[in-house]
């Protein structure tokens, strides 16, 4: 070992793992085709597919699965704090992706690193565009849809606008 400082290698021994030993990238793949094509609506597929691509297989594609901590998921997260609900969404997916790798044995069972790494506060969102323009605001208790008319001129979605109303609660 004392060798190996002196000629300026790693002290420690390169890990090698066995070719069986599946890596992120792996689990990854086989979340999509397995779970997300199969149970998801295809907005979901498609955004599931881009959370993995662009940000989970950079950063942990080449580790085994076996290898991943929560050290590894946490500062993954931590990246991304500068968009809470980006950030949140690459948790939830990589969550997912650890559970089924448990369910397929790939792990150990209550093994997930996403365990206790908490979210971030997402601010809530407002409605934009021309609903807020448009919408009657009136105290009742759920969704109702008040008239259909047609506009002078068009509206954005065409011919007819659809005025909803909403309460503050539920």
């Amino acid at each position: 070992m004392i060798g190996r400082i002196k000629a300026g290698e790693d002290p420690e021994p390169p890990v090698v793992r066995a070719a069986d030993t599946p890596t992120v990238a792996d689990l990854a793949q086989r979340y999509l085709v397995e779970h997300v094509e199969v149970r998801c609506k295809p907005r979901t597929v498609a955004s599931g597919r881009w959370l993995v691509q662009k940000f989970v297989l950079p950063e942990l594609g080449k580790l085994a699965v076996d290898e991943v901590e929560r050290k590894h998921i946490a500062a993954l997260h931590y990246r991304h704090r500068a968009t809470p609900y980006q950030a949140n969404r690459i948790l939830e997916v990589v969550h997912k992706m650890f559970n089924l790798a448990e369910a397929w044995g790939l792990r150990t069972d209550g093994g997930n690193p996403c365990r206790f790494v908490q979210k971030y506060q997402e601010k809530k969102r407002e409605m934009q565009g021309w609903l807020l323009k448009h919408a009657c605001w009136t105290p009742i208790m759920f969704v109702e849809i008040l008239f259909c008319r047609p506009l002078v001129g068009g509206g954005p979605y065409g011919h007819r606008q659809v005025a909803i109303a909403f309460s503050g609660s539920v």
